[in-house]
């Protein structure tokens, strides 16, 4: 996988570069931005989304596109006690050990629980391109560490994006139970979600939880989502036993900015 990816990204620089003409219509700036994506050159398409919105500012499809490639996904965050930042080659040997906990991987992403931890070459692979995995893959993950000492804590990611809905999965995962109820986890939450509905222009987010995580649940109600549907006997529990149902849950960026409970949280 990883010589694959390789030959691909050097036969994408090799590729042509087609410059825009002048009088280039809306069409033609969508043509060029979903071309370079496709061969995975990552700067052309952001720079074509860039002059394609200076000239038709409302084109619905160059600004479904600009979600994609904005740079604002590799931002930084920042609270009092913890940081969210980009992967990094430092933490392949972290990544692999926890994603090798299948325990950890439910509680992660529950839909994800099944098949083989991914080889270390994989997830080399997966930190090497973290930069551009939201054009590359529509998921963006995020380390999260204390602020103070740089502790790696656990990993929080928006996953199925869907430019066109601006709608994403949130999904968070501490593999030391220690740290569960800390208020580390909402916290780290509390940034994403700003930054999700107030930077970078997403309208929903949505949250899967089992239900035999009964305390992913609550906080997950807790941060506003709201309960919109129960998929019954969905999953099976981490160990590969019992049949659980999944909580299916969403929450809105018109909720978010507007919850009294989001205030108190933020102070």
């Amino acid at each position: 996988m990883l010589l694959d990816a390789t030959a691909t990204r050097q036969a994408a620089a090799r590729a042509p570069r087609p410059a825009p003409a002048p009088s280039q219509s809306a069409a033609d700036w969508v043509r060029l931005t979903r071309l370079a994506l496709q061969q995975q050159r990552w700067t052309d398409a952001r720079l074509a989304v860039v002059q394609g919105l200076q000239a038709y500012p409302h084109q619905p499809q160059l600004l479904d596109l600009q979600v994609l490639t904005q740079a604002q996904w590799n931002w930084t965050l920042v609270g009092p006690q913890v940081r969210l930042r980009d992967l990094q080659p430092r933490d392949v040997p972290t990544l692999v050990g926890w994603l090798a906990d299948r325990a950890f991987v439910a509680r992660l992403s529950p839909l994800n629980a099944t098949g083989p931890s991914p080889s270390e070459a994989v997830v080399r692979e997966w930190v090497a391109g973290s930069a551009v995995s939201v054009m590359r893959s529509q998921v963006k993950h995020w380390l999260l560490e204390r602020a103070d000492s740089g502790q790696a804590l656990g990993l929080v990611s928006l996953a199925d994006i869907k430019p066109s809905y601006r709608r994403a999965e949130l999904l968070i995962g501490l593999p030391q139970s220690a740290l569960w109820g800390s208020g580390l986890a909402a916290q780290a939450c509390i940034l994403v979600l700003d930054h999700a509905f107030g930077t970078l222009g997403l309208n929903k987010l949505t949250s899967l939880v089992t239900s035999d995580n009964a305390h992913s649940q609550r906080g997950t109600l807790g941060l506003g989502f709201v309960q919109e549907g129960l998929l019954r006997q969905h999953l099976r529990s981490a160990s590969g036993g019992a049949w659980v149902d999944c909580y299916v849950n969403g929450l809105l960026a018109d909720d978010w900015q507007r919850s009294e409970r989001v205030a108190r949280l933020r102070k």
